[in-house]
């Protein structure tokens, strides 16, 4: 369930616009959920934790889930 509602909340992309410098300085205990760009982070780290924790999972779901959901996520695993 977290891989589909994660999805909700990275917009669709053809290239990941954030820096290195960016992502690591990102505080979650910081964010405000209203503001997209951090929610966007948010959901990038939430994603790539999801990703380094269970790699095959993740890979597996991905690779066998609905193409829209599948065309949003890619360029971020990528």
């Amino acid at each position: 369930m977290l891989l589909v509602i994660i999805v909700a909340y990275l917009p669709k992309t053809k290239r990941v616009q954030i820096t290195q410098e960016e992502y690591y300085q990102f505080d979650p205990a910081l964010i405000d959920i209203e503001e997209p760009a951090q929610a966007k982070l948010m959901s990038l780290h939430t994603l790539v934790g999801f990703m380094k924790s269970f790699p095959s999972l993740a890979r597996k779901y991905y690779q066998d889930c609905d193409k829209k959901l599948y065309d949003i996520v890619l360029p971020y695993i990528k």
